[in-house]
């Protein structure tokens, strides 16, 4: 199905940085809340809200800066380039919700903890404010055109459902009148967030070394292609070559058409524009080449 990606809204360099300031504010504002409650559920929190941040400096800022240096003809690279960054944050993401999970059983098995009623009330707080804030920009602004920031903004609702759950449970344990209630509910809301964690992590990686190959499309992708050729007015007789790969998150595809020996070639641009558009209106982050033979006039 193709997307109108003329009625999606990008939000202003300006809203994306205060996104961002409000983004570091909130995540200090837990880490703090996190030392004073020594609260695990929500140290457990804090290790995935900087996670998100370390993959979405990684996803949008870097490909951004090797553009801006000259960089750009390596387009076959930077899938490639990122998807191992992607590795190294997954196998991050990995041993700290091991290490998350370590801490739980170590408070469980010598019952050490310096949970306390206020310090908890005081996590529960610190965590509806982020959760308030998680829901605006989710939920606030159209979902972004490229396919970096739509996957994280896919992570970023995942993570307002555990944030939700979370809020639950420190909820509970900081109305619970007995204090060895509290901390069981707490080590299980840490136990939670680091399978959350830990689980993500592995299927990022799994992904991230499928992706590490070229492979071909899926063949819901190349029908649709097809049928947008069809679509744009490309004649079977016209098409001579369709190839097609896949490089991390990027499609590649290189077109070779028959032209008319007198088509003038302001009406051969013309038709390249509405064939290209027509392809990007299928396929998300595509890298198009044209070929064409015949001449024109």
């Amino acid at each position: 199905m193709s997307r109108d990606r003329t009625s999606t809204q990008r939000p202003t360099p300006h809203a994306r940085r205060l996104v961002r300031a409000v983004d570091v504010a909130a995540l200090g504002l837990l880490l703090a809340a996190a030392l004073i409650s020594d609260s695990l559920t929500l140290a457990g929190v804090v290790v995935a809200g900087a996670i998100m941040a370390l993959r979405e400096a990684w996803l949008v800022f870097v490909p951004r800066r090797l553009g801006e240096q000259g960089l750009g003809h390596y387009q076959y690279g930077f899938g490639k380039i990122l998807q191992a960054g992607n590795l190294v944050l997954a196998a991050l993401a990995v041993a700290a919700g091991l290490w998350l999970a370590g801490d739980v059983f170590s408070r469980i098995l010598t019952g050490e903890g310096g949970l306390f009623p206020l310090g908890l009330a005081l996590a529960a707080s610190a965590n509806a404010l982020a959760l308030a804030w998680n829901g605006v920009v989710v939920y606030a602004h159209h979902d972004p055109a490229d396919r970096a920031r739509r996957a994280l903004r896919q992570v970023r609702r995942r993570l307002l459902a555990s944030l939700a759950a979370v809020q639950v449970l420190l909820t509970v344990a900081a109305l619970a009148k007995d204090l060895e209630v509290a901390v069981w509910v707490d080590s299980l809301g840490a136990i939670l967030i680091s399978l959350l964690i830990v689980v993500g992590g592995v299927k990022l990686a799994w992904e991230c070394i499928c992706d590490l190959i070229d492979h071909p499309l899926d063949r819901d992708q190349e029908r649709a292609m097809v049928a947008a050729l069809v679509q744009a007015g490309v004649e079977p007789e016209e098409l001579v070559d369709l190839r097609t790969r896949r490089c991390a998150g990027q499609v590649f595809v290189e077109l070779t058409l028959h032209m008319g020996d007198t088509l003038p070639i302001e009406a051969v641009r013309q038709r390249l524009v509405a064939l290209r558009r027509a392809l990007e209106a299928e396929v998300a982050d595509l890298d198009l080449v044209i070929k064409l033979q015949g001449a024109a006039t």
